[in-house]
């Protein structure tokens, strides 16, 4: 429940309320936006609506008085800026928030709220580079030996003291007041770093020098209990150990993944799975959580280690059930909190590590970990298979990822599409009949949740040059065209349907001059299509679908 002042409604401001709903939250949506991605949009609104409650405007009357909060707006940022209480590049998306909304709301064709004022520029670090081979070796190896010898000494029941070894270094794990030792002044007097034993009294006295032997037996004897307690099954340290290797595989799962942090740490889990080979060296993770089939792709050789996590997890929730792979807590006080959710928890976890463990461990972020992951997979697997394990365009793996220029960009997107145009016409009887074509690979196409515009850019999509696959072709090119008009402007409509209309018109052009077809007969077929709407059943049940539901 949400418990409001009646007395505090305003009801000229319905209409940012309905701007959250219509042109974020749902444009958002049918982009498929995560809900961070949202959550953020609508806090920069908020924030322009809070400048608005200090300056005490209740109301936007008019297009002129929008202009004129508008002005105050951007001052009021900019000062910001040479104030350094925001950065430009952040004070750049406010701006262009409240101008979008504003420009929306009072439909301003003219762009009056632009006639005396330029848009705060946006000032952008270069698109990040990958990590040096040592640095990724150096942060992998740590968090890799962590987890597994952590891991294996929680599920087979070891007994402390535990001895890591990790980089190069040697740093003890014990019970106490502190988790791990790096340094000999920090050890309980009771305990012999040397041999990893529990000291004598006499030892004890020639270090100390008691006044009597029973300040010593009396420290030996107390160590000794907190051992015993501690080397219990699930023994509030021991859990708290299991908790620091929940962490670093976290660590490993976005490494090999190249997930979003958030993405990762809101995973929906479900405890039956199974996996499927889906490309060279590649397994799909499949589980239904809330009769929802969620899907993740890892290498085969890490199949192992997220199978050895899953025993870590099980012991961490010690019989209780969590709708999610990663979390915070344990067992009845599991659960996944703002720190997962807001896509910091990578940062949260180096900064731990770093601080009790290895200063020199490098500071990789979630997203350099997605740039190194983009690097590895295209450099071994091919862009097909990094657009697919990080589900994002090969125009955006390109330009975002791999740092190409529009230019190079363009030149790469070509080359690509002649690899994939290389056997797009080699079918046969096996073919599958597709709602875009045919498949090549009848396992790949009965998957239920296959989107088919992804098709096009898949190495087993194959089409028949005659008038049912023409008719596919360009029903498709015809839905997402009349998706234009729902976009907020050309450069959303082309960032969402760019990458599959240049696909289109490769093939098209491939047709030509393959001479399986000529320009005339296209043409008909898709005036077809586009002038008397005779579009292919699937995509007119969908067009159908999606005027009933309003959005077209």
């Amino acid at each position: 429940k949400l418990t409001v002042d009646l007395y505090t409604y305003q009801s000229k401001r319905k209409i940012i309320i309905k701007y959250i709903i219509e042109d974020i939250i749902i444009a958002h949506i049918q982009k498929g936006s995560t809900d961070v991605t949202i959550t953020i949009a609508i806090r920069y609104l908020i924030h322009f609506v809070n400048w608005m409650n200090q300056e005490n405007i209740l109301y936007i009357n008019n297009l002129d008085h929008a202009v004129s909060i508008f002005y105050e707006y951007t001052l009021f940022l900019k000062r910001g800026i040479r104030t350094s209480k925001v950065l430009q590049a952040e004070a750049h998306v406010k701006h262009t928030r409240a101008y979008k909304f504003l420009s929306t709301i009072f439909n301003d064709k003219e762009n009056r709220l632009l006639s005396s004022i330029k848009l705060i520029k946006n000032i952008r670090k270069n698109t990040l580079s990958k990590s040096s081979d040592e640095d990724m070796k150096y942060h992998y190896n740590f968090y890799y030996n962590f987890f597994h010898q952590v891991t294996d000494f929680l599920l087979n029941n070891n007994p402390y003291p535990l001895k890591l070894k990790l980089s190069n270094k040697e740093i003890w794990c014990l019970p106490s007041s502190k988790t791990f030792f790096k340094e000999n002044k920090d050890f309980p007097m009771a305990f012999d770093p040397k041999n990893g034993t529990v000291r004598s009294v006499v030892s004890l006295q020639d270090i100390y020098h008691f006044d009597n032997d029973n300040i010593a037996k009396v420290s030996i004897k107390s160590f000794r209990q907190t051992i015993d307690n501690a080397n219990k099954r699930q023994s509030s340290k021991r859990v708290e150990l299991a908790s620091h290797a929940l962490k670093a595989f976290y660590i490993l799962f976005l490494t090999n993944t190249g997930m979003n942090d958030s993405t990762a740490a809101t995973l929906a889990w479900a405890d039956e799975y199974e996996t499927d080979d889906i490309q060279y060296k590649f397994k799909n993770i499949k589980y239904r959580a809330g009769n929802k089939l969620v899907e993740f792709q890892i290498k085969n050789q890490f199949v192992n280690d997220f199978k050895k996590y899953l025993q870590l997890r099980d012991y961490l929730l010690n019989g209780y059930s969590l709708e999610y792979l990663f979390f915070i807590g344990n067992g009845k006080k599991a659960r996944i909190t703002n720190t997962l959710k807001h896509g910091v928890f990578s940062s949260y976890i180096n900064k731990l590590f770093i601080t009790s463990l290895d200063p020199n461990l490098p500071n990789i972020s979630s997203k350099q970990l997605r740039v190194n992951k983009t690097h590895q997979v295209v450099k071994q697997n091919g862009i097909l298979a990094a657009s697919q394990l990080l589900q994002s365009s090969v125009t955006t793996i390109m330009k975002s990822y791999l740092g190409e220029s529009d230019e190079s960009s363009a030149e790469q997107l070509s080359n690509y599409f002649d690899k994939l145009n290389k056997n797009i016409f080699s079918t046969s009887d096996d073919n599958v009949s597709t709602n875009i074509g045919k498949c090549s690979n009848r396992e790949i196409s009965t998957l239920q949740n296959q989107k088919s515009e992804n098709c096009l850019f898949c190495e087993h999509f194959r089409i028949y040059v005659d008038k049912e696959d023409l008719q596919k072709l360009y029903s498709l090119k015809y839905l997402i065209s009349e998706c234009r008009y729902i976009a907020k402007d050309e450069q959303h409509f082309n960032s969402v349907y760019g990458d599959i209309y240049k696909r289109i018109e490769s093939i098209e052009k491939l047709i030509i001059t393959s001479n399986k077809s000529d320009l005339k007969t296209l043409k008909e077929i898709e005036s077809d299509v586009f002038e008397h709407e005779n579009l292919h059943p699937y995509w007119e049940h969908k067009l159908n679908m999606l005027i009933s539901i309003g959005m077209l």
